[in-house]
């Protein structure tokens, strides 16, 4: 049985590699991208300005991208957690927002 949330066996993750690789190297692209899908499901009501955005998404993007890489599912588990958690907290007025952790 695969130990990846019971979905990925460490064969999965090597097939991956280059997509986490790149994904992990463009972060910065990706979470324009992902800005840009926040403003426009939001709108007005979005609680994050572009900068407190990136400052969330950027890092946890960088590093659970590392732990997939090396096949740490231990220290990607905790760390995917504390992600939403922490931007849930950031989300100050935009009911919903918070949800955008779990794309990471």
């Amino acid at each position: 049985m695969p130990r990846h949330f019971n979905l990925l066996w460490d064969e999965d993750l090597e097939e991956l590699r280059e997509v986490l690789i790149a994904v992990r190297d463009r972060r910065t692209e990706v979470v324009s991208v992902w800005f840009d899908l926040y403003q426009s499901h939001f709108g007005d009501r979005c609680s994050l300005t572009a900068t407190e955005f990136r400052a969330i998404f950027e890092p946890v993007l960088l590093t659970n991208k590392e732990f997939l890489l090396n096949k740490d599912i231990d220290g990607y588990v905790p760390q995917h957690s504390e992600a939403g958690r922490d931007s849930g907290g950031a989300s100050r007025s935009a009911a919903g927002d918070h949800r955008l952790a779990t794309f990471v």
